[in-house]
Order: structure tokens, then sequence, then C-alpha cells
């Protein structure tokens, strides 16, 4: 049986230097999100995509955004409330949101008169209720920066 994490060292330690090929993959779709999200004057930018959830929680995880006017950021999903996204911060609320919703609505149209309050639509358990509470503190603090746009880090 062949040891493939050993093959796939680098020489230096050991190993032949092969690319872990699911590794590999992991970042090349990782980069197609990064680059659709970050270059909107591509005409491929535009296409309808179905990523895998392991590959979409990867490129989540490892970006944050820099709020500028919220059009380019995600109200539920991205990590644009102190670092942090609504999912991390209030996980029992971003459950009561259907999943459409929380890949489309952005911070610009969650943040205007509180629609995000809208999208609420599961049972109001006691957690989501504090969950709640505690996301309508955050947002209060926000400032949107119109004609500024948003900053993907």
């Amino acid at each position: 049986m062949l040891a493939w994490p050993k093959v796939c060292r680098p020489p230096e330690l050991g190993g032949l230097g092969f690319l872990d090929l699911k590794l590999f993959g992991y970042a090349l779709r990782m980069r197609w999100l990064w680059m659709k999200r970050t270059e909107d004057n591509r005409p491929w930018s535009q296409l309808p995509d179905k990523h895998d959830d392991m590959v979409l929680s990867m490129f989540q995880a490892s970006i944050s955004i820099e709020l500028g006017d919220g059009n380019r950021s995600f109200f539920w999903t991205d990590r644009w409330l102190q670092g942090q996204s609504i999912r991390d911060i209030a996980p029992c609320l971003f459950e009561a949101v259907g999943p459409r919703i929380q890949k489309t609505r952005t911070v610009t149209d969650g943040h205007q008169n509180d629609c995000w309050i809208r999208d609420i639509t599961g049972a109001l358990t006691v957690q989501v209720l504090l969950d709640y509470l505690l996301i309508w503190d955050h947002t209060r603090a926000v400032v949107l920066r119109p004609g500024i746009p948003d900053r993907l880090l």
C-alpha cells in the first residue's frame, strides 16, 4: 500500500513532491470563487455555479470583508461583522433563515430599513430570539459608505 501523504511531501522532507490532487482541486475551486467575487468585469463572473460545501466553507473561513457600500458582501454568510459572519455569531438565527436568502441577501439590502429581520422564517425559539437581539445590537454600529466598494481580504 502506498503512503500517499508521504509521497506528496516535498523532497526536502523525504517525499517525492507529487501534488495531492484532492487538495489542489480544492485550492483551484477556491481561487475560482475568489476571482468570481473580486473581478466583476469578467464575462464568466455572472455565470451560475454550484459549489461543493467543503470548498465553500473553506473559502468563507479564508476571507473577511472590509465593508464599504455593502453591495459585494453577503449579509448572512460573509465575515463582515467585526470579522465574523452571522453564521458564526448567531448560528440558531442563521438556521431560521432560508438557504436561498442566506446566499443572496447583500449587506446593503439587509441593512436598509433592517430588511434582514424579514428573512427570519423558522421557529422563534429562545435561542433564536437571543441571537436576534445580539445581531440587532451589532448591526446598530454598522455604517455603510456609499460609493466605496467592499474589499475582500
